[in-house]
C-alpha cells in the first residue's frame, strides 16, 4: 500500500500530467523534464551545491542536443527544398 507521501506524489504527478498535452511524449523525447526539487532544497540546506552543478551540466547538455538538432533539421529541410525546386525530388 502507498504511504500518504506517495499517494500525494503521485496524485500531484498525475495532475500535471493531465494539464501538459502529450505528456508522456514530451518527456520521452527530451521536451520536459521533471526532478525531485526537494532534494535540491534538502542539499541547499546542507550548503551542498554539488546537485545544482549537476544539474546545469544536464541542462547546458540538452540545450547543445537540441541546437544541435536543430541546426541538422535545418540543413535537411534546405536540401529538401532545393531539391524540389529543380523537381530532383525521388531520390529523396
Amino acid at each position: 500500500m502507498l504511504s500518504d507521501k506517495t499517494s500525494s506524489n503521485a496524485a500531484h504527478i498525475s495532475e500535471i500530467e493531465s494539464e501538459i498535452i502529450n505528456y508522456e511524449e514530451n518527456v520521452n523525447r527530451g521536451n520536459l523534464l521533471t526532478f525531485d526539487t526537494k532534494a535540491f532544497y534538502n542539499s541547499a540546506l546542507a550548503g551542498n551545491v554539488q546537485s545544482f552543478e549537476e544539474l546545469k551540466i544536464l541542462l547546458e547538455e540538452a540545450i547543445e542536443e537540441r541546437i544541435t538538432s536543430d541546426k541538422m533539421m535545418k540543413k535537411n529541410l534546405k536540401s529538401f527544398c532545393r531539391h524540389y525546386q529543380t523537381g530532383n525530388v525521388s531520390g529523396l
